[in-house]
């Protein structure tokens, strides 16, 4: 079979380069390599010639293509027939003018391997080399239908043009018919409408083809009355199949419409116990609108009521585990009603993250995931505590997060017994390789009945395992369990990297969610680049290019800005960095000649007369200490001054960043550069929302 599936594929390609030859004028020959494509359906690796994708490589005809390099393609691909792309490892195609796929032709896909798969960015914005108003980044153009589409392999970030899908169709289409949009084993997939249009599905007044949605990691927006996934503005939907089995986030953006569904003022018909929507075999997906569009199927036009029952399919063992309306959090496992919310959440849940709420005579579990409570159920009474939930112990490590609002630290809440609350020399251990630290129990928050420890964290050491030990004042180790009941006499691990690895899928809402995603990325570069070790952020290359097309932008916000410039005698010339050791400490530099002593000289931070540090010969440096998110595009002003005359400039941690992210030569300082530039927004985002 491999080898009849051979021919026929080289019969194809020579065929449609042959007609491409007759048909149209060639000014760049293509080059034909031999390439692979591996195929998950029959996990099979395949052989085959493809032409090699170029810069000047515009128009794909039948047959297949490779991207085996990084390549721009700058003016927009038009794919005529029926064509295969294979995506080689790491290598990333920009197409800043999109990927015409129009009715009757097809887009297809492949990853070269089961593990490796290349990138795809499309951009919008002002400038003319952005998607055009009205076209998809990949689909139809405005006016247009789409033609199939297909991903099974490789990671994509696109950004439709005003009006046009992120993925399928172009606005006001009329021209053609919709075809299918197939996602299925890609990895990470960001697509954005433009406005008034779907992430994934219709343009603007333009209903959607029917989607279907297997695997991956899905970040999906509509935008100005769009669906995430599914119609336009006054566009409804065809048949939307979710089985995402990694997470999946769709939003829809102002609001009005649909999460998955209908955008504002898009209808359809619907048939009772017929499912226009199938969510099965996901772990994580969460669906969020306001403004009166709900999760599933209505936009803030649609009338719910008229819904007919079984409208929305939710296949077990998949539980909704929490709606949001109003800011409250309902009770309710109803799939039939799940289309009157406007958030839904949903994974599998196997109350894992299940904590005992105890009183004197009992326990209770209750799931933090999905609000699960039991029934309280008597102590089982050991030696001195319940074998159960461990009450009786002389500690209790009920929970472990991360405070942002400060130094970045790891907060841990105990319950403690009165003995050890009594005691004024107990304290709690935090050890982790090289180091330990004791922390008194006396000298903690009181949060109720508990008591709550924080542990400063510096952001290179994210990924290090802490371990928390208790022990009474006279040495001796206490007894300690977990809120989930578990015994910890051999202490409690955790790290900064565990939560926001956990945050970044399970957070309370997007803003944290993306925070704690930003947060791990930060970290892992940080790591990386200072310890030399393998952390890498989650979305290493696909995260990182986002900002090549923003450097001028970034420049004119954050660049370092000279005041005045009119240098003292001696003064040579100024540095900054930053130290991420102690958590983002800004430092400015002021390389001197020497022939002036230094004493002469006025230091200020923000016209504040301050003492210069040495640092070296004839080096000295200013400090802001400890500049913790939100805060890290604060800037400062730091002056110089001698004899009437003031070198002054003003900088921020972001002008690092900026400086950082541009490095060519070590790959591993522009990623951190980068990283931080996105925590910093992402905490911004967070923080101006009103949380602390």
């Amino acid at each position: 079979m491999k080898g009849t599936k051979m021919i026929k594929r080289l019969s194809a390609v020579i065929v449609g380069a042959t007609m491409v030859a007759t048909m149209m004028p060639m000014t760049v020959s293509a080059t034909q390599i031999s390439a692979h494509y591996y195929n998950p359906e029959d996990y099979t690796t395949y052989d085959v010639t493809a032409t090699k994708v170029t810069s000047d490589e515009d128009v794909w005809s039948d047959g297949w293509y490779v991207v085996d390099t990084s390549v721009t393609v700058a003016n927009r691909i038009e794919i005529q027939g029926d064509v295969s792309l294979v995506l080689y490892g790491d290598k990333r195609l920009t197409a800043p003018k999109g990927i015409h796929v129009p009715s009757g032709s097809s887009l297809t896909v492949y990853p070269p391997s089961s593990y490796a798969a290349g990138y795809i960015f499309i951009s919008s914005g002002y400038n003319s080399n952005t998607v055009e108003d009205g076209n998809a980044a990949i689909g139809g153009n405005s006016g247009e239908y789409n033609g199939t589409l297909t991903f099974i392999g490789g990671s994509l970030n696109v950004k439709g043009g005003k009006g046009g899908a992120g993925i399928g169709t172009g606005a006001n289409a009329v021209a053609g018919e919709p075809h299918d949009i197939t996602l299925k084993t890609t990895s990470d997939v960001s697509a954005t409408g433009g406005y008034g249009a779907a992430g994934i599905g219709g343009g603007e007044n333009t209903s959607a083809p029917n989607i279907s949605i297997v695997k991956g990691h899905f970040n999906v927006t509509g935008c100005g009355g769009a669906a995430a996934i599914g119609g336009g503005v006054n566009g409804s939907f065809g048949i939307i199949n979710i089985g995402v089995d990694i997470s999946s986030f769709a939003t829809s953006e102002d609001g009005k419409g649909a999460g998955i569904g209908n955008g504002f003022g898009g209808s359809r018909t619907y048939t009772s116990g017929s499912p226009v929507i199938t969510v099965s075999n996901t772990e994580y997906l969460d669906v969020t609108t306001s403004d009166g569009g709900s999760a599933f199927i209505c936009s803030a036009s649609d009338d719910p009521s008229t819904i007919p029952s079984g409208s929305v399919s939710v296949a077990t063992p998949i539980i909704i585990t929490k709606y949001l309306d109003n800011n409250d959090y309902l009770a309710t496992k109803d799939v039939d009603d799940c289309f009157k919310h406007t958030r839904i959440v949903m994974n599998h849940c196997n109350h894992s993250n299940a904590t005992y709420v105890v009183t004197p005579t009992g326990h209770s579990r209750v799931c933090q995931d999905c609000r699960y409570v039991e029934e309280e159920q008597p102590h089982i009474v050991g030696p001195s505590y319940c074998t159960t939930c461990g009450y009786g112990y002389e500690a209790v490590l009920d929970s472990a997060t991360v405070d942002f609002s400060g130094k970045l630290k790891m907060l841990f809440t105990f319950r403690f017994s009165d003995d050890l609350k009594s005691d004024s020399d107990a304290y709690v251990e935090f050890t982790k390789t090289g180091s330990s630290k004791t922390i008194k129990i006396s000298s903690g928050t009181p949060a109720g009945e508990n008591t709550v420890l924080s542990y400063p964290v510096e952001i290179p050491d994210y990924a290090d395992m802490v371990t928390i030990n208790v022990y009474h004042g006279d040495g001796t180790k206490a007894t300690m369990h977990d809120g989930k009941g578990t015994p910890r006499n051999n202490g409690f691990q955790y790290s900064v990297r565990e939560y926001a690895n956990k945050m970044r899928t399970l957070g309370s809402d997007r803003k944290m969610r993306e925070l704690a995603a930003a947060l791990y990325d930060y970290g892992a570069c940080a790591s990386s680049y200072f310890k030399n070790n393998d952390n890498s952020p989650s979305s290493t290359e696909f995260y990182m290019f986002r900002l090549d097309n923003e450097l001028a932008a970034l420049e004119a916000a954050y660049g370092v800005k000279v005041l005045q410039d009119r240098k003292p005698i001696g003064f040579v010339k100024n540095t900054y960095n930053v130290n991420f050791i102690e958590d983002n400490t800004l430092r400015v530099t002021f390389v001197l000649d020497g022939s002036v002593p230094v004493d002469s000289y006025t230091f200020c931070i923000d016209g504040v007369p301050v003492q210069a540090k040495q640092i070296g010969e004839n080096r000295y440096s200013l400090y802001i200490h400890n500049i913790s998110a939100p805060n890290l595009d604060a800037e400062h002003d730091f002056s110089i001054s001698y004899g009437g005359d003031t070198y002054e400039i003003r900088a921020s941690v972001m002008s690092y960043a900026l400086l950082a992210m541009q490095d060519t030569e070590n790959q591993k300082v522009a990623y951190l550069g980068r990283a931080l530039y996105f925590y910093n927004q992402k905490a911004n985002a967070y923080f101006e929302s009103g949380n602390t």
